[in-house]
């Protein structure tokens, strides 16, 4: 009794376990890579956004990270995940007196500046459907290709993002 009881606790455990896990969306043609011309040493970025699944903890992951981005340094191309939430939403990293609790969120609907650019390039009608819930979402993306997002200073000193068409 005690061995079935075991098990029951083991297989329950497994799944719970590997039922935290969350998908990755296929790749999309764009490749992005960072060129950092602000005076922000970046300890690291991470393009794109996470597709919830209601009442769970897993996500439909569109995101791609990149490791430290110095001043005056250029990363390299990564090809980006899940259409244009792989590269709508940037989250740079720096030292916490750079930035508040060291993170700045910069997204095409959240900052006007990126919103603008973002406008620039994305001229491709695209649909991404999340493979957790069935939940089909539609926007204007970039058309395959490789672009570099400039990481700048704006005329108030703060981090913005210039796009351009490599």
């Amino acid at each position: 009794m005690k061995n079935y009881l075991l098990i029951g606790i083991t297989f329950f455990s497994m799944f719970n376990i590997f039922g935290c896990f969350s998908p990755k969306a296929d790749k999309n043609g764009v490749f992005i890579r960072f060129e950092n011309q602000s005076n922000i040493e970046l300890t690291g970025v991470h393009l794109g956004d996470q597709l919830p699944k209601k009442d769970s903890y897993r996500t439909y992951n569109c995101a791609t990270n990149y490791s430290k981005v110095p001043i005056g340094e250029i990363s390299e191309y990564k090809e980006t995940r899940g259409k244009y939430f792989g590269y709508n939403r940037i989250l740079l990293l720096a030292d916490k007196t750079a930035f508040p609790f060291g993170k700045l969120v910069i997204g095409s609907r959240l900052n006007k500046e990126f919103g603008k650019e973002f406008a620039r390039f994305a001229t491709e009608e695209q649909s991404l459907t999340n493979s957790l819930n069935g939940q089909t979402f539609e926007g204007l993306g970039f058309p395959k290709g490789k672009y570099t997002f400039v990481v700048v200073n704006n005329e108030e000193n703060k981090p913005s993002i210039k796009i351009k068409k490599d």
